[in-house]
């Protein structure tokens, strides 16, 4: 589920292969489909696979499929189905797909939309096309191997990051302000979200065990079934040798 040009877009629907979009949303009402007017759906490419998942990017809707990714655009159409009309799937993408079991790890940052692939994280850039970085390998492959099962990605306000929460504990985040990753551990992961400044993230669904946990702009913290938190544990920092032997040395240390 997605929104686009204020519409609910529901994806992989049926067979996998069909987009919904609701009527553009009016205040006052609730979100109407009809499922049975083509002006208000489209069917993919067999040969794209199933639709994972679908997000709004600029003036486009990215549509993320097992076998390759594609856009639409255009105005879309009235209550009544006349006057506008989307445009038909166009393919972008058709080196790599999304992972059919992690459609939460489809999300919007700076730089595009990052998606989760059989081969680990990648990125649809703003231009459609599949990014890239300066040494010409596929943006997040630089990372593939610390990638292992569900994925879910979550953003926020609070700090310039994309965070993307694995069931294995590992939660990997891009910096886009720094142009870096790094690896958070023991965050065990059902499902995630960013509220209140706050990345959140379900650890079990236990109710002897926290089962909820963030982290703040200062502390890891855990929450338990009767909402009281606690202090988990600090953070330390591991680093290589620094240099301070002059300004062409110079490195540092930021938080």
């Amino acid at each position: 589920v997605s929104t686009f040009q204020k519409r609910l877009v529901l994806s992989g629907c049926g067979d996998g292969s069909r987009v919904y979009w609701s009527k553009a949303s009016q205040v006052g009402y609730g979100v109407e489909f009809n499922s049975g007017d083509p002006t208000h759906q489209t069917v993919i490419p067999p040969e794209r696979g199933r639709v994972v998942g679908t997000e709004e990017l600029d003036d486009k809707l990215a549509v993320l499929c097992e076998n390759g990714a594609g856009i639409i655009y255009g105005q879309g159409p009235a209550p009544t189905g006349t006057q506008g009309q989307y445009s038909d799937f166009n393919t972008v993408i058709t080196e790599v797909g999304a992972s059919w079991d992690s459609p939460k790890s489809i999300i919007r940052g700076p730089e595009g939309v990052w998606f989760r692939s059989p081969f680990g994280i990648r990125l649809m850039s703003r231009g459609g096309g599949l990014a890239r970085g300066p040494d010409g390998k596929q943006a997040g492959a630089e990372v593939d191997s610390l990638v292992s099962g569900n994925l879910v990605a979550v953003s926020g306000s609070s700090k310039q990051q994309v965070r993307f929460y694995q069931s294995s504990g590992t939660c990997l985040v891009w910096d886009y302000q720094w142009g870096q990753w790094s690896r958070l551990t023991g965050m065990a992961n059902v499902d995630a979200l960013y509220a209140d400044s706050r990345y959140y993230h379900l650890s079990n669904i236990s109710s002897v065990t926290p089962m909820l946990r963030y982290t703040s702009d200062s502390a890891y913290m855990d929450v338990n079934d009767a909402g009281t938190t606690s202090q988990s544990f600090s953070g330390t920092i591991e680093t290589g040798w620094l240099s301070f032997a002059g300004i062409q040395g110079f490195q540092r240390i930021y938080r």
